[in-house]
């Protein structure tokens, strides 16, 4: 609800109505999902940061469901998505993801920091 957000749809869906030849404007409502997919991707990114990273990301939100806001993931991350109805489910999930991936940097000579 911030005054900004809305004038900055309410102009766009205004520019997509006059039709300007030759020059295409996103809707408000694909501009703000395109500023949120973005902020998701940069919030994956600070726990991500390099390939011997490793860490559990919970989208927890029900528009993540559908295909088309996990295809604003990026492609690394798309494969991994996994959806539960069942938080008990999750809860599993994750101990075991963090069982194994403790075991496999145990296994290494390399230090870990958790935070």
């Amino acid at each position: 609800m911030d005054p900004r957000v809305i004038l900055k749809m309410q102009y766009l869906d205004e520019m997509c109505r006059k039709k300007t030849p030759g020059v295409q404007y996103l809707s408000g409502q694909n501009w703000y999902r395109q500023q949120a997919s973005r902020a998701v991707n940069q919030a994956i990114g600070r726990v991500i940061r390099h390939r011997d990273d490793y860490g559990a990301i919970f989208l927890c939100d029900h528009r993540f469901k559908s295909t088309d806001a996990r295809a604003q993931l990026p492609s690394w991350v798309r494969p991994y998505v996994r959806t539960y109805d069942n938080f008990g489910n999750v809860v599993r999930d994750v101990a075991q993801f963090f069982r194994v991936a403790q075991k496999l940097v145990s296994g290494s000579s390399r230090r870990v920091h958790f935070e």
